[in-house]
């Protein structure tokens, strides 16, 4: 970059871009070190370092496998982490099996810290399950990070439409997680106090005109942010156009030939008073503030 800064002063007219492949790569790294990635990347790093350090577990490890390697070489270092993950998913009832069999419970290796840790990795459940998430996140950049790297066609015209689609996904898939794993819980068990009390019920229970679900949410919801917007979002749509079609009909009754150098706010207020039937007199309150306001 520094390089790229004196060229430039030089010669302004140059153009030059950065490496796709280094960047994307720069964007998996940096999603790994989130603690939720990462202790899952550290798990199975020191678990593929432990069967491929002694002869006697990749012999076991390989038996049961079928000859089938675990890790497998990518386009940069994240890429190999991330086909390695790919690799432990596919073969987890393989590795399952070999660390629940007489041959591991035989291996002088067994008994050791690496190992005991080893088969506590294999055996976790949440482990496994942190597997899969981090393949759900991880998927959408590594298809870019091959894309760019490929020689079967350029790939410059095809980039930027890439990124902005997986970032959609990965943005979809984080708030679709939050929803799921953590405030959709909190709200089915009322475990979270807004939710849980006197007033929270008491609203609950309103079923007239004045009652609105958004508004509840609003109230009561913030220890839940993103199920809160989803829920607002949902509750405030409204079931019919039929509205929005009266409205467009009183804004052309106003907005006329002769009357089309209104102001937009001048405009909205006489919108508003027609279509809301207002008093009279709130009708020159709102006129006469537009007109005050007005340059």
């Amino acid at each position: 970059m520094g390089a790229a800064k004196l060229l430039k002063e030089k010669r302004p007219s140059i153009f030059w871009t950065s490496c796709a492949t280094h960047t994307i790569n720069l964007m998996l790294e940096g999603i790994g070190a989130l603690p939720r990635f990462k202790k899952i990347l550290d798990q199975a790093k020191k678990l593929t370092i432990f069967i491929y350090a002694h002869h006697k577990t990749l012999a076991m490890m390989r038996s049961y496998t079928n000859k089938r390697e675990i890790i497998r070489p990518g386009v940069t270092r994240f890429a190999s982490a991330f086909l390695t993950l790919q690799s432990l998913s596919e073969k987890k009832e393989q590795l399952r099996h070999m660390f629940s069999s007489n041959e591991w419970d035989e291996c002088k290796f067994s008994g050791k810290p690496k190992g005991i840790a080893s088969y506590k990795t294999v055996t976790s459940v949440q482990f496994w399950s942190g597997v899969t998430q981090c393949l759900k996140v991880f998927s959408p950049l590594v298809k870019v990070l091959r894309m760019v790297d490929a020689d079967w066609k350029p790939s410059m015209g095809f980039v930027y439409g890439r990124l902005k689609l997986q970032k959609k996904k990965l943005s979809n898939l984080w708030m679709q997680r939050q929803v799921v794993t953590i405030d959709l819980p909190k709200y089915k068990k009322k475990k979270v106090d807004r939710f849980s009390c006197d007033l929270a019920i008491k609203h609950c229970k309103v079923n007239n005109a004045d009652s609105d679900p958004a508004s509840w949410w609003g109230l009561f919801g913030g220890t839940t942010p993103h199920l809160t917007k989803i829920a607002m979002r949902i509750l405030s749509l409204t079931s019919s156009s039929s509205g929005c079609e009266r409205n467009w009909s009183i804004f052309e009754g106003v907005h006329t030939k002769k009357r089309n150098r209104l102001e937009t706010s001048k405009l909205n207020n006489l919108v508003y008073v027609q279509f809301n039937e207002v008093d009279p007199k709130t009708v020159d309150e709102a006129l006469a503030t537009d007109v005050s306001q007005a340059p």
